[in-house]
């Protein structure tokens, strides 16, 4: 019980329970704070909602009115263009009026009147349609079998669907109102014109019974109702038959007539807290303001409210108690448990216990500054009686500390010697090349390090060497192969040059032959030319050869025996000649054939000198061969000139093979150039190989330089699974 009567009374559990009570009226405090916002929230949510069904509704309303209004429209700008055509037909115009209604299923009916008044104008002509006054009021109504009916009826100016177009000067629509067969209908009522002069009125009326009561029926809240209001403020659709057509007398009259003026949106507030939305609305060409209404229950609007606030309530309470848990537990180990361990360190401390420690507040707050104190406190206590234990354990520290700094410094010094001794070893080694020296003998802690490093280091620089090692080794390789392709290039080269200036040697001597050839040709040419001369004169030889025979002809009787030896000298001459073009030919290709034709010439002086012999013995033949000799001299004449033509043909033959020679000795001049030049370049080539040559045999000399070098140091080469300590020898490697 007492401990029970502790905790109460406890600073937590005070701190806990001011707490509580400052909780519960800040949760008061906000729950209806969350009333009226979620109140004023709903409130405006509820509105929007009405307003947008009240929209809807009127749009409803709306679209059948227009079609009306459109309907009476056309039909009223059907029959203006009937009456400006002349004096139309009444039974025309009664079949405009008859063809409206069936193509729209709210027309009611369809009519037209004439102006009352004994000066009014009268479009018409005919008697059918007139009512008792004598007007032309033609009236179609639809049954609700859909079939039409005809009839007339008399003209009250006074009433609305006459005197509200003539007076405004265009369509409108009228007061709802009942018929006869206590139908809901309205009318739309347009102006008909002449030339922009009013001459009769037309409409139609519209049935508003199903419009009204789908409105009725419909429920856009729980318990509420849409409802709707003409322009005159009469009911014309309310769940309550009973108020249709009666003016409205519900509360909000003045709201309700300031909507149908025209003043926009009207809320009217209910006893109840619901409200009442009066929407007003119109159309084009209905010139008359109509009103959706729409009731909201004020439990649409209390419902939501209620239910946020049994929800904040709830919410609040649940926070409330974890918030309380939270500061429950947060009291108690910032401040009961605090307190209780500076309360048990206080007796501790009074019961003469200065070992135990004081658990200290890392904070700064009035807790953590007392156990902070309080620690503080118990240590200066111990402090003072562990004084005199600390400095006799201090003396008997000092002296064994003495001992073993004396030890350990001989240990050091014998650590010291022998590490410098073997790092004399190892760099002795070092210097003389030895890269595989390691310093692999254990070593005082302190060295380890520099142990490690050295052994590193060295690995570092026998890898390094190792590498230029094997890069000389290839390079020397390389310089090998270099060497044996420059040589070989160099010879290749030399060859070459020898090869092109023996081909221009050898172009030299055809262009030479070819330019032999071409004078020879032109030589061969001349003769040609020379021969064809000869032919030529050879042939006026003959001409007059065969003048000379025609005249011995004449005198054959007389010389007859010298005429026989004339024949025979024309007859050898012939052949002479003859012999002469066939050598001439020949000529044109060796030139030899000159030396024949003059032995055979010199053979013809012969048998021409046996032929005299002969003369004496022939002499009295030859008047019988003059006239033979005639026709063998004329067709030696023929022969001659075929030769002459065959001559001209070789003259040309002989002028296109010099031409040819001249053209193949100017292309083998450019060979020969082009070969020359080849020669050059190839010359060049081989003195550039020969420069490569000596580079690489230079550089082959320095590395070899290079391996001399390196061959002073000693690595441990290594192998695939086997490993060897070798000494580099310059040269080895080729």
């Amino acid at each position: 019980m007492e401990e029970i009567v502790k905790e109460i009374t406890s600073v937590s559990a005070k701190i806990i329970l001011a707490t509580s009570a400052s909780l519960a009226l800040v949760l008061a405090g906000f729950t209806t704070f969350a009333a009226i916002r979620a109140k004023n929230k709903t409130e405006h949510a509820i509105l929007e909602l009405a307003l947008e069904k009240a929209s809807s509704s009127s749009q409803k309303v709306e679209s059948k009115m227009v079609e009306a209004i459109a309907a009476s429209t056309s039909m009223a700008a059907s029959l203006s263009g009937l009456f400006q055509e002349g004096q139309a037909k009444r039974t025309d115009v009664i079949q405009v009026l008859r063809a409206v209604a069936p193509h729209y299923q709210s027309v009611f009916g369809t009519w037209m009147c004439e102006l009352s008044g004994e000066n009014a104008p009268r479009p018409t002509l005919g008697s059918e349609g007139a009512n008792k006054e004598g007007l032309f009021t033609p009236y179609w109504t639809k049954r609700d079998d859909g079939a039409l009916e005809f009839s007339t009826w008399s003209v009250d100016v006074t009433d609305e669907y006459y005197a509200l177009p003539l007076e405004i000067g265009k369509s409108a629509v009228t007061s709802p109102y009942l018929t006869t067969t206590n139908k809901l209908v309205t009318s739309v009522s347009v102006p008909i014109r002449i030339g922009g002069k009013i001459v009769a009125v037309g409409g139609v009326d519209i049935k508003l019974d199903d419009l009204t009561s789908s409105l009725a029926s419909l429920e856009p809240f729980k318990g509420g109702h849409v409802m709707l209001l003409a322009n005159n403020g009469k009911w014309l659709a309310n769940p309550d038959r009973s108020k249709l057509m009666q003016d409205y007398s519900d509360d909000g009259v003045d709201q309700v007539k300031l909507a149908l003026a025209g003043q926009g949106v009207q809320i009217v507030k209910a006893a109840d807290g619901g409200v009442r939305v009066v929407y007003p609305f119109t159309a084009t060409g209905m010139n008359a303001t109509w009103a959706a209404v729409i009731d909201v229950p004020g439990a649409v609007f209390l419902t939501p409210v209620r239910n946020e606030i049994i929800n904040t309530i709830f919410a609040g309470t649940f926070l409330m108690i974890v918030a309380v848990a939270v500061i429950w537990i947060i009291s108690h180990f910032i401040i009961a448990k605090p307190l209780k361990t500076v309360a048990v360190a206080v007796n501790n401390m009074a019961t003469g216990n200065y070992v135990d420690a004081v658990a200290t507040n890392t904070g700064h707050d009035e807790l953590g500054r007392l156990s902070n104190a309080l620690e503080k406190f118990r240590q200066e206590l111990n402090e003072g009686v562990q004084s005199k234990l600390n400095q006799e354990k201090l003396r008997d520290e000092v002296e064994n500390g003495n001992r073993r700094q004396a030890a350990l410094e001989k240990t050091k010094a014998e650590d010291l010697r022998n590490f410098v001794g073997s790092v004399q070893s190892s760099l002795k080694r070092l210097a003389e090349g030895d890269l595989t020296v390691r310093m692999d003998e254990p070593v005082a802690s302190d060295f380890e390090t520099i142990r490690q490093n050295f052994n590193s280091s060295v690995a570092s620089l026998e890898d390094t060497v190792r590498a230029v090692v094997h890069s000389v080794s290839r390079i020397r390789y390389g310089l090998a192969e270099i060497t044996t392709a420059s040589n070989d290039l160099a010879r290749r080269t030399e060859q070459q040059a020898a090869s092109l200036e023996e081909t221009v040697a050898a172009l030299g001597e055809v262009t030479r032959g070819v330019n032999n050839t071409a004078v020879g040709a032109d030589s061969a040419k001349m003769v040609v030319e020379h021969a064809r001369s000869d032919a030529e004169v050879g042939g006026k030889i003959v001409a007059r050869a065969v003048d000379a025979m025609t005249e011995i002809q004449a005198s054959a009787v007389k010389i007859e025996n010298i005429i026989g030896v004339i024949d025979e000298i024309a007859f050898q001459t012939n052949l002479l000649a003859l012999n002469a073009g066939v050598e001439a030919a020949r000529a044109g290709e060796a030139g030899k054939g000159f030396a024949v034709v003059a032995q055979e010439v010199r053979e013809l002086a012969q048998r021409s000198a046996e032929a005299a012999k002969e003369i004496k013995v022939l002499i009295s033949m030859s008047s019988q061969h003059v006239s033979a000799g005639v026709l063998l001299v004329e067709k030696s004449g023929t022969s001659l000139t075929s030769i002459v033509e065959q001559v001209v043909a070789m003259s040309d033959t002989v002028s296109q093979i010099a031409a040819s020679a001249r053209e193949q000795a100017t292309s083998l001049r450019e060979v020969s150039s082009a070969a020359d030049e080849m020669d050059i370049v190839t010359q060049q080539n081989a003195a550039m190989v020969e420069e490569a040559t000596a580079a690489t045999q230079g550089l082959t000399h320095e590395t070899e330089a290079l391996a001399q070098t390196i061959a002073r140091f000693q690595v441990e080469e290594r192998r695939t699974y086997t490993t060897s300590r070798v000494r580099l020898v310059a040269g080895t490697q080729s």
